[in-house]
């Protein structure tokens, strides 16, 4: 069970990327295992995290930071932890 449950965090964290980067599963699956290979953190653990991210889970979890900084933006969290963009706001664009 252990295994079908670390596959079934890997596939969809593959398809969060696949989704906001509108690439192929190999392509993203590639981009998880090399940011596995660079940081020691191992491609479930990542994926476990980017998921948990990409749901919009708040709070500390583990490797947070380092999947924030990894994948953030494509997450459109970089714009929000700014506050919003007002170039993006069409009843603003609207009013002026």
């Amino acid at each position: 069970m252990h295994a079908q449950a670390t596959r079934t965090e890997l596939d969809t964290a593959v398809g969060v990327l696949m989704g906001r980067r509108h690439c192929s599963a190999a392509t993203a699956f590639a981009e998880i295992a090399e940011a596995a290979r660079q940081t020691g953190i191992g491609a479930t653990a990542l994926s476990r995290a980017l998921i948990s991210l990409a749901s919009g889970v708040s709070g500390r979890f583990d490797h947070r930071d380092e999947v924030e900084s990894r994948w953030g933006e494509v997450l459109g969290l970089a714009k929000r932890a700014g506050g919003p963009d007002p170039s993006s706001d069409v009843s603003s664009a609207a009013s002026r």
